[in-house]
Protein backbone atom coordinates (compact mmCIF):
# COMPACT_ATOMS: atom_id res chain seq x y z
CA UNK A 1 0.00 0.00 0.00
CA UNK A 2 1.50 3.07 -0.87
CA UNK A 3 0.05 6.68 0.50
CA UNK A 4 1.71 10.19 0.77
CA UNK A 5 2.26 10.53 4.14
CA UNK A 6 1.25 14.82 3.98
CA UNK A 7 -1.95 13.49 3.35
CA UNK A 8 -4.86 15.93 4.50
CA UNK A 9 -2.28 18.08 6.09
CA UNK A 10 -1.80 15.86 9.22
CA UNK A 11 1.42 13.55 10.14
CA UNK A 12 0.79 10.45 8.28
CA UNK A 13 2.09 8.25 11.01
CA UNK A 14 -0.15 9.99 13.58
CA UNK A 15 -3.25 10.61 11.36
CA UNK A 16 -3.33 7.02 9.78
CA UNK A 17 -3.30 5.49 13.45
CA UNK A 18 -5.53 8.46 14.32
CA UNK A 19 -5.71 10.62 18.08
CA UNK A 20 -7.72 7.91 19.31
CA UNK A 21 -5.23 5.03 19.04
CA UNK A 22 -1.85 6.72 19.89
CA UNK A 23 -3.74 8.43 22.89
CA UNK A 24 -6.33 5.39 23.27
CA UNK A 25 -5.76 5.06 27.39
CA UNK A 26 -7.98 2.63 29.17
CA UNK A 27 -10.54 5.25 30.92
CA UNK A 28 -11.71 4.91 34.63
CA UNK A 29 -14.17 7.23 35.45
CA UNK A 30 -15.61 7.52 39.17
CA UNK A 31 -18.45 10.04 39.56
CA UNK A 32 -19.43 9.85 43.19
CA UNK A 33 -19.81 8.23 46.38
CA UNK A 34 -22.88 7.40 48.49
CA UNK A 35 -23.38 7.01 52.37
CA UNK A 36 -20.43 8.66 52.98
CA UNK A 37 -20.07 8.90 56.88
CA UNK A 38 -16.54 10.64 57.95
CA UNK A 39 -16.36 14.27 58.02
CA UNK A 40 -14.72 15.86 54.60
CA UNK A 41 -12.31 18.25 54.61
CA UNK A 42 -13.77 22.18 53.40
CA UNK A 43 -12.14 23.92 50.69
CA UNK A 44 -12.08 26.69 48.03
CA UNK A 45 -11.57 25.04 44.73
CA UNK A 46 -11.57 26.70 41.25
CA UNK A 47 -14.70 25.34 39.46
CA UNK A 48 -13.89 23.06 36.54
CA UNK A 49 -11.91 20.06 34.97
CA UNK A 50 -8.13 19.49 36.52
CA UNK A 51 -5.65 17.54 34.92
CA UNK A 52 -2.66 16.37 36.07
CA UNK A 53 -0.49 13.48 34.35
CA UNK A 54 2.45 11.32 35.62
CA UNK A 55 4.35 8.20 34.21
CA UNK A 56 3.14 4.74 35.11
CA UNK A 57 4.71 1.53 34.78
CA UNK A 58 2.94 1.20 31.61
CA UNK A 59 2.02 4.67 30.01
CA UNK A 60 0.68 7.98 31.41
CA UNK A 61 -1.47 8.29 33.93
CA UNK A 62 -3.74 11.11 33.56
CA UNK A 63 -6.08 12.31 36.66
CA UNK A 64 -8.42 14.91 36.45
CA UNK A 65 -10.43 16.25 39.65
CA UNK A 66 -14.05 17.72 38.35
CA UNK A 67 -14.54 20.62 40.80
CA UNK A 68 -17.49 23.19 41.85
CA UNK A 69 -16.61 25.95 44.06
CA UNK A 70 -17.02 24.05 47.21
CA UNK A 71 -16.36 20.27 46.36
CA UNK A 72 -14.64 17.41 43.92
CA UNK A 73 -17.61 16.30 42.62
CA UNK A 74 -16.05 13.53 40.45
CA UNK A 75 -12.94 11.82 39.77
CA UNK A 76 -11.23 10.44 35.90
CA UNK A 77 -8.68 8.73 35.38
CA UNK A 78 -7.02 7.60 32.19
CA UNK A 79 -4.12 5.00 32.14
CA UNK A 80 -2.31 2.23 30.64
CA UNK A 81 -1.76 -0.31 33.51
CA UNK A 82 -2.83 -3.54 33.00
CA UNK A 83 -6.18 -3.68 34.80
CA UNK A 84 -6.65 -6.49 36.90
CA UNK A 85 -3.93 -5.58 39.19
CA UNK A 86 -4.96 -1.52 39.29
CA UNK A 87 -8.58 -1.66 38.92
CA UNK A 88 -9.87 -2.03 42.39
CA UNK A 89 -6.84 -0.08 43.58
CA UNK A 90 -7.13 2.80 41.67
CA UNK A 91 -11.18 2.55 42.89
CA UNK A 92 -10.47 2.53 46.24
CA UNK A 93 -8.05 5.20 45.76
CA UNK A 94 -10.92 7.96 43.98
CA UNK A 95 -13.45 6.52 46.85
CA UNK A 96 -10.98 8.05 49.52
CA UNK A 97 -10.09 10.94 47.95
CA UNK A 98 -14.21 12.05 47.34
CA UNK A 99 -14.57 10.88 50.65
CA UNK A 100 -11.93 13.17 52.46
CA UNK A 101 -12.04 15.64 49.29
CA UNK A 102 -8.44 15.97 49.53
CA UNK A 103 -5.84 12.64 47.94
CA UNK A 104 -3.15 14.34 50.73
CA UNK A 105 -3.48 11.44 53.18
CA UNK A 106 -4.29 8.88 51.03
CA UNK A 107 -2.24 5.28 50.91
CA UNK A 108 -0.73 3.80 48.13
CA UNK A 109 -2.44 0.33 48.01
CA UNK A 110 -0.18 -2.61 48.33
CA UNK A 111 0.68 -5.15 45.66
CA UNK A 112 0.13 -1.91 43.00
CA UNK A 113 2.50 0.48 44.65
CA UNK A 114 3.90 1.15 41.44
CA UNK A 115 0.97 2.26 39.79
CA UNK A 116 -0.80 3.69 42.73
CA UNK A 117 2.20 6.07 43.79
CA UNK A 118 2.19 8.13 40.53
CA UNK A 119 -1.65 8.08 40.71
CA UNK A 120 -1.59 9.93 43.35
CA UNK A 121 1.15 12.05 42.58
CA UNK A 122 -1.35 12.75 39.63
CA UNK A 123 -4.38 13.50 41.81
CA UNK A 124 -1.99 15.94 43.97
CA UNK A 125 -1.05 18.06 41.39
CA UNK A 126 -4.49 18.51 40.19
CA UNK A 127 -5.63 18.97 43.73
CA UNK A 128 -2.77 22.06 43.55
CA UNK A 129 -4.49 23.28 40.15
CA UNK A 130 -8.14 22.86 41.74
CA UNK A 131 -7.11 24.48 44.84
CA UNK A 132 -5.22 27.87 43.50
CA UNK A 133 -2.06 26.51 45.00
CA UNK A 134 -0.60 26.23 41.28
CA UNK A 135 -1.20 26.91 37.89
CA UNK A 136 -0.58 24.21 34.75
CA UNK A 137 2.30 25.20 32.88
CA UNK A 138 1.68 26.22 29.10
CA UNK A 139 3.14 23.54 27.38
CA UNK A 140 5.05 24.38 24.32
CA UNK A 141 3.37 24.06 20.81
CA UNK A 142 6.29 22.72 19.27
CA UNK A 143 9.10 19.99 20.04
CA UNK A 144 11.93 22.60 19.02
CA UNK A 145 14.24 21.33 16.30
CA UNK A 146 14.92 21.67 12.69
CA UNK A 147 12.58 19.15 10.63
CA UNK A 148 12.66 18.53 6.55
CA UNK A 149 9.63 18.01 4.58
CA UNK A 150 9.12 16.91 1.53
CA UNK A 151 6.09 17.56 -1.04
CA UNK A 152 3.31 15.29 -1.78
CA UNK A 153 4.39 13.01 -4.79
CA UNK A 154 1.08 13.18 -6.31
CA UNK A 155 0.39 16.42 -6.95
CA UNK A 156 1.40 18.11 -10.54
CA UNK A 157 4.03 14.99 -10.95
CA UNK A 158 7.78 14.51 -9.55
CA UNK A 159 9.28 16.82 -12.41
CA UNK A 160 12.15 17.66 -12.17
CA UNK A 161 12.79 17.35 -8.23
CA UNK A 162 10.44 17.19 -5.24
CA UNK A 163 9.57 20.02 -3.54
CA UNK A 164 12.18 20.01 -0.38
CA UNK A 165 11.85 22.52 3.18
CA UNK A 166 14.19 22.81 6.19
CA UNK A 167 11.67 24.27 9.06
CA UNK A 168 13.39 25.43 12.30
CA UNK A 169 11.03 25.74 15.42
CA UNK A 170 11.68 26.53 18.88
CA UNK A 171 9.23 25.56 21.48
CA UNK A 172 6.49 28.28 20.64
CA UNK A 173 7.13 29.20 17.03
CA UNK A 174 8.17 28.76 13.65
CA UNK A 175 11.97 29.95 13.76
CA UNK A 176 13.10 29.87 9.92
CA UNK A 177 12.38 28.49 6.42
CA UNK A 178 14.54 27.33 4.02
CA UNK A 179 13.73 25.85 0.32
CA UNK A 180 16.05 23.44 -0.62
CA UNK A 181 14.66 22.28 -3.70
CA UNK A 182 11.03 22.71 -5.54
CA UNK A 183 8.34 21.06 -7.12
CA UNK A 184 8.74 22.02 -11.31
CA UNK A 185 5.49 21.60 -12.79
CA UNK A 186 5.54 23.65 -16.01
CA UNK A 187 4.16 26.72 -14.10
CA UNK A 188 6.37 29.92 -13.36
CA UNK A 189 8.15 30.28 -10.15
CA UNK A 190 9.90 32.93 -9.56
CA UNK A 191 12.55 33.44 -6.54
CA UNK A 192 10.21 36.26 -5.35
CA UNK A 193 7.72 33.48 -5.34
CA UNK A 194 9.60 31.54 -2.98
CA UNK A 195 10.53 34.25 -0.81
CA UNK A 196 6.93 35.47 -0.49
CA UNK A 197 6.09 32.47 0.36
CA UNK A 198 8.75 31.79 3.01
CA UNK A 199 7.29 35.32 4.72
CA UNK A 200 3.99 34.11 5.08
CA UNK A 201 4.80 31.45 6.78
CA UNK A 202 6.86 33.28 9.36
CA UNK A 203 4.16 36.29 9.47
CA UNK A 204 1.15 33.79 10.36
CA UNK A 205 3.05 31.02 11.78
CA UNK A 206 1.18 28.41 9.27
CA UNK A 207 0.30 27.93 5.59
CA UNK A 208 -2.89 29.99 6.14
CA UNK A 209 -2.61 32.76 3.38
CA UNK A 210 -0.28 30.68 1.19
CA UNK A 211 -0.53 31.37 -2.59
CA UNK A 212 1.46 31.71 -5.89
CA UNK A 213 -0.42 33.31 -8.55
CA UNK A 214 -1.20 30.97 -11.10
CA UNK A 215 0.62 28.62 -10.15
CA UNK A 216 -1.76 26.09 -7.72
CA UNK A 217 0.52 22.85 -8.16
CA UNK A 218 3.44 24.65 -6.21
CA UNK A 219 1.64 26.03 -3.71
CA UNK A 220 0.12 23.18 -2.87
CA UNK A 221 3.32 21.23 -2.89
CA UNK A 222 5.02 23.59 -0.50
CA UNK A 223 2.03 23.69 1.65
CA UNK A 224 2.50 19.48 1.93
CA UNK A 225 6.01 20.24 2.61
CA UNK A 226 5.13 22.94 5.58
CA UNK A 227 2.82 20.94 6.88
CA UNK A 228 5.24 17.99 7.09
CA UNK A 229 7.33 20.07 9.02
CA UNK A 230 4.94 21.67 11.37
CA UNK A 231 3.42 18.06 12.70
CA UNK A 232 6.83 16.41 13.34
CA UNK A 233 7.56 19.51 15.09
CA UNK A 234 4.49 18.08 17.30
CA UNK A 235 5.14 15.25 17.54
CA UNK A 236 3.69 12.95 20.64
CA UNK A 237 5.07 10.08 22.53
CA UNK A 238 5.59 6.48 20.31
CA UNK A 239 6.74 8.20 17.23
CA UNK A 240 10.44 7.82 16.31
CA UNK A 241 12.03 9.21 13.62
CA UNK A 242 15.36 9.34 12.06
CA UNK A 243 16.77 11.60 9.16
CA UNK A 244 19.58 11.59 6.73
CA UNK A 245 20.83 14.61 4.80
CA UNK A 246 20.16 14.02 0.84
CA UNK A 247 22.98 12.48 -1.27
CA UNK A 248 24.01 10.47 1.19
CA UNK A 249 22.46 7.45 -0.80
CA UNK A 250 22.50 6.17 -3.87
CA UNK A 251 19.73 3.43 -3.93
CA UNK A 252 18.41 2.39 -7.10
CA UNK A 253 14.74 3.80 -5.46
CA UNK A 254 12.69 6.33 -6.73
CA UNK A 255 11.61 9.59 -5.22
CA UNK A 256 8.45 9.77 -3.05
CA UNK A 257 6.74 9.11 0.12
CA UNK A 258 5.82 5.42 1.36
CA UNK A 259 3.67 4.67 4.08
CA UNK A 260 2.29 0.85 5.52
CA UNK A 261 0.38 0.17 8.26
CA UNK A 262 -0.21 -3.54 10.03
CA UNK A 263 -0.95 -5.60 12.91
CA UNK A 264 1.28 -5.31 16.08
CA UNK A 265 1.09 -7.01 19.25
CA UNK A 266 -1.05 -4.01 21.05
CA UNK A 267 -2.13 -2.01 17.97
CA UNK A 268 -1.53 -0.66 14.64
CA UNK A 269 2.16 -0.32 13.36
CA UNK A 270 2.84 2.37 11.19
CA UNK A 271 6.40 2.88 9.24
CA UNK A 272 7.53 5.32 6.51
CA UNK A 273 10.19 5.88 4.11
CA UNK A 274 11.09 9.55 2.53
CA UNK A 275 13.47 8.90 -0.40
CA UNK A 276 14.75 11.57 -2.70
CA UNK A 277 17.29 10.94 -5.34
CA UNK A 278 18.40 7.48 -3.86
CA UNK A 279 18.28 8.74 -1.06
CA UNK A 280 16.18 7.30 2.16
CA UNK A 281 16.02 10.77 3.99
CA UNK A 282 13.37 9.62 6.39
CA UNK A 283 12.49 6.63 8.77
CA UNK A 284 9.81 7.09 10.70
CA UNK A 285 7.77 4.79 13.48
CA UNK A 286 4.44 5.32 15.33
CA UNK A 287 3.05 2.69 17.41
CA UNK A 288 1.61 1.40 20.69
CA UNK A 289 3.65 -1.29 22.04
CA UNK A 290 5.12 -1.61 24.96
CA UNK A 291 7.69 1.53 24.77
CA UNK A 292 9.43 0.39 27.58
CA UNK A 293 10.59 -2.52 25.88
CA UNK A 294 10.90 -1.08 22.11
CA UNK A 295 11.53 2.54 21.65
CA UNK A 296 15.15 2.20 22.34
CA UNK A 297 15.32 -0.86 19.72
CA UNK A 298 12.88 0.96 17.35
CA UNK A 299 15.39 4.30 17.56
CA UNK A 300 18.32 1.89 16.50
CA UNK A 301 16.14 0.25 13.57
CA UNK A 302 15.63 3.99 11.99
CA UNK A 303 18.94 5.43 12.71
CA UNK A 304 20.51 1.92 10.76
CA UNK A 305 18.32 2.53 8.00
CA UNK A 306 18.80 6.07 7.06
CA UNK A 307 23.09 5.72 8.21
CA UNK A 308 23.25 2.58 6.02
CA UNK A 309 20.61 3.31 3.46
CA UNK A 310 19.18 -0.15 3.55
CA UNK A 311 16.12 -1.76 4.91
CA UNK A 312 17.97 -5.28 5.39
CA UNK A 313 18.95 -5.57 9.07
CA UNK A 314 18.53 -7.72 12.17
CA UNK A 315 16.28 -7.42 14.60
CA UNK A 316 16.70 -6.37 17.81
CA UNK A 317 17.50 -8.91 20.49
CA UNK A 318 14.47 -8.30 23.57
CA UNK A 319 12.40 -6.72 21.05
CA UNK A 320 12.36 -9.28 18.26
CA UNK A 321 8.58 -9.68 17.67
CA UNK A 322 8.09 -6.02 17.38
CA UNK A 323 11.41 -5.23 15.48
CA UNK A 324 11.04 -8.17 13.46
CA UNK A 325 7.41 -6.32 11.93
CA UNK A 326 8.62 -3.15 11.68
CA UNK A 327 11.69 -4.18 9.39
CA UNK A 328 9.55 -6.40 6.85
CA UNK A 329 7.35 -3.33 7.09
CA UNK A 330 10.37 -1.25 5.83
CA UNK A 331 11.27 -3.92 3.84
CA UNK A 332 7.78 -4.08 1.64
CA UNK A 333 8.27 0.04 1.01
CA UNK A 334 11.44 -0.03 -0.14
CA UNK A 335 10.52 -2.36 -2.56
CA UNK A 336 7.50 -0.67 -3.82
CA UNK A 337 10.23 2.23 -4.30
CA UNK A 338 11.98 0.14 -6.58
CA UNK A 339 9.31 -0.49 -8.62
Amino acid sequence: MKRNLFSNAKIALASVMGAAVIFAFTGCAYEGVSGLDEQVSVQNFVAGNHTATTAGAWGPISVTLHTNTGEITGITVEHQETGIFVDSGFTSIQSSILQGQTPHGVDTIAGATVSTEPLLAAARQAFAYATGETTPATPGRFVAGTYMGITRDYTGGIGEGATVVNVTFDANSIVSVEIISHMNTGENITDEDNEALIVTVLENQGVDGLRIEDAPNATTNFVGAINWTIDIAKQQFDFVLAEAPLGSGSNNIATGVYITSFAGRNDDIVVGLGIVDGTIIRAVTAHRETSYFVDEAILQIVNQIVNEQTVYIDTVAGATFSTRLIIEGFRELFDEAHN
